[in-house]
């Protein structure tokens, strides 16, 4: 029998996890023909076949193939807890972590920051992609914890319910909708109406809404789907601009609802939820670190600070928001004053003339201290400076109105 190599073992756990040698040489930054040769090398070891070949980019294990797969990843498993024993004595290695895109975005990012701040020799890579593909990096060792927002394989995976979400319609705040928004319709009843931006499939948002309306005896492909994006923030974009609306995250929405881009309907008389999960591998040992992480993750006292730190920022940020608008009010405010001083000063000089001065002398007396009352007002209000030949002008026409006057 000849030998087998650990990247034999690793190409064939990736093409069983992927589902075909493309996807798998894809992922693994191989060819598609290095992959087909190590798995032909491998099956020479063992002297069977491991895949039922109908194409290349689908295939399935046969009755040998299921038998050597456990084995397969419960090796590669072993390979990378070895290789983490001892990190932690001498330095922290990086802790590989994934996320789908709804806690990478919006809830991940906090929990990591407040236990950087308990943990300052923490290091960590985030790879960002569906439910589906974080389940994938999971299993094929690429990460060590993921964060996702659907359950799909309680056999191999251990699930801990991290957050609460919910999802909502998300429609453009415009007359239209405001109308129905004070009707009092739910986002349920506009699925079927209006044009929808879907999420990509392998979602967790996805799945989500798909389970629910499954419920409601409808399904996916009854929906007027215009556009599949994988991006709330791109979905945002496009639902503010008119294109459609969107079930999407509370979380993603928060800030728009708050300043006014947005709308979100709730989906029913009770909020449409799903669960955000924090994910580790049964079979798989965990670094120091990694279990560290898991065990503060896994801290209801430790998770609501952290979430709170992170409202707190949202809130900092909007009171910044406040607070520039107030000044914008009052810089408005007082070029209004400004207006009205050098209006009623100018109104005053007219009365003053009128009264005083001949018919002769007024236009030169009203013209001459309406600039000169221009002038100081700008520099006064708004910090214009004056320049030398500025005060010399304003000596001159001061010093010409007094003399033509008096």
């Amino acid at each position: 029998m000849n030998d087998i190599s650990l990247k034999q073992l690793e190409i064939f756990v990736a093409v069983v996890e992927y589902g075909g040698f493309t996807r798998a040489a894809e992922e693994l930054f191989f060819n598609q023909s290095t992959v087909s040769a190590h798995i032909s090398l491998l099956e020479q070891a063992l002297g069977k076949e491991l895949f039922v070949r109908s194409n290349r980019r689908h295939v399935r294990l046969t009755k040998e193939g299921e038998q050597v797969y456990p084995i397969a990843r419960r090796i590669l498993n072993d390979c990378a807890a070895l290789r983490t024993l001892f990190s932690d004595a001498d330095s922290a290695p990086v802790v590989a972590l994934g996320a789908s895109t709804v806690p990478g975005q919006y809830l991940v990012p906090g929990y990591l920051a407040a236990f950087l701040k308990r943990e300052p020799e923490f290091r960590y890579s985030l790879r960002r992609g569906d439910s589906e593909q974080v389940h994938r990096m999971l299993k094929s060792g690429q990460i060590a914890v993921g964060f996702v927002g659907a359950v799909s394989e309680p056999e191999n995976v251990d699930y801990f319910p991290l957050y609460d979400d919910r999802l909502v319609l998300a429609a453009p705040n415009n007359e239209h909708y405001r109308m129905l928004r004070e009707r009092g319709v739910y986002g349920r009843e506009l699925l079927l109406e209006e044009p929808f931006v879907s999420r990509e499939e392998g979602s967790g948002t996805g799945t989500s809404l798909q389970n629910y309306l499954r419920t409601l005896g409808l399904s996916h492909d009854m929906l007027h789907v215009v556009a599949r994006v994988d991006d709330p923030e791109a979905i945002k974009q496009m639902v503010s601009g008119g294109v459609g609306v969107a079930v999407l995250s509370a979380l993603a929405v928060e800030q728009e609802v708050q300043n006014g881009t947005l709308l979100a309907f709730e989906m029913d008389k009770s909020a449409l939820k799903r669960t955000i999960y924090l994910i580790t591998l049964k079979s798989q040992q965990l670094s120091r670190m990694e279990q560290k992480l898991v065990d503060f993750l896994k801290s209801p006292h430790r998770r609501k600070r952290a979430e709170a730190d992170g409202a707190s920022a949202g809130a900092q940020g909007e009171a910044e928001i406040a607070t520039e608008r107030r000044k914008r009010g009052l810089y408005a405010f007082l070029i209004a004053a400004a207006y009205a001083v050098v209006s009623g000063g100018g109104f005053l000089l007219q009365l003053l003339a009128a009264i005083k001065l001949p018919a002769s002398m007024q236009y030169p007396f009203v013209t001459g201290g309406s600039v000169i009352l221009t002038t100081l007002a700008a520099a006064l209000f708004f910090r214009e400076k004056i320049t030398l030949k500025g005060y010399i002008s304003l000596i001159l026409m001061l010093a010409g109105t007094v003399l033509f006057v008096f």
